[in-house]
C-alpha cells in the first residue's frame, strides 16, 4: 500500500476573484499537464511543514512568490477531503480559502518554475475553463455548494 500524499489547495480571494495559475510541467502520475489551469495546490512535506498551515505558507511563497505573511490571511482549511484520482486512492486533496490583503495589481513572480500566474479569475470561469487540473471542478463545486 502506498503512503497517503496529501495536497492543499489555495483559494486566494481579492474582490470575488481568485488568483489563477497554469501548469507547465508535465507530472501524469497526477494527472497533471502543462497548459491546464488551476488554483495553487500544495502537498504537504514532512520534513518542511509540520501541519497544513505551514503548507499554506510555502505554497504562497513557491508557487506565488507571496513572502510577506501581511500580503495574506488564510481564512481557514476546509475539512472535505476529496480524491481526485480514481485510481489513486493514495492521493488526498483538501483546499483552504485566503484573502490576499495586498496590492491586487502586483506581479506576483513564483519561486516555482512549474507555475506561471494567468491572475485574477472569477471562481466561474475558471470552473469553465479548459483544460484545467482534475481538483478544480471538485473542490470548487463544493466551495459554490458551501456560499448557498
Amino acid at each position: 500500500m502506498r503512503e497517503i500524499t496529501t495536497g492543499i489547495g489555495l483559494l486566494l480571494f481579492s474582490n470575488g476573484h481568485i488568483l489563477a495559475l497554469r501548469e507547465l510541467r508535465n507530472k501524469p502520475q497526477y494527472h497533471k499537464y502543462a497548459g491546464m489551469l488551476s488554483f495553487p495546490i500544495e502537498t504537504f512535506d514532512g520534513n518542511k511543514d509540520s501541519n497544513l498551515t505551514d503548507t499554506l505558507v510555502r505554497l504562497s511563497r513557491e508557487e506565488l512568490g507571496i513572502s510577506n505573511a501581511d500580503e495574506m490571511r488564510i481564512l481557514g482549511i476546509i475539512p472535505t477531503v476529496f480524491n481526485p484520482i480514481p485510481e489513486r486512492r493514495d492521493i488526498h486533496i483538501r483546499y483552504s480559502l485566503g484573502a490576499f490583503l495586498g496590492d491586487p495589481h502586483r506581479i506576483f513572480v513564483p519561486e516555482d518554475k512549474d507555475v506561471e500566474i494567468v491572475g485574477w479569475m472569477k471562481p466561474e470561469k475558471l470552473h469553465a475553463s479548459h483544460p484545467i487540473r482534475i481538483e478544480v471542478k471538485p473542490i470548487l463545486e463544493d466551495f459554490f455548494s458551501r456560499k448557498k
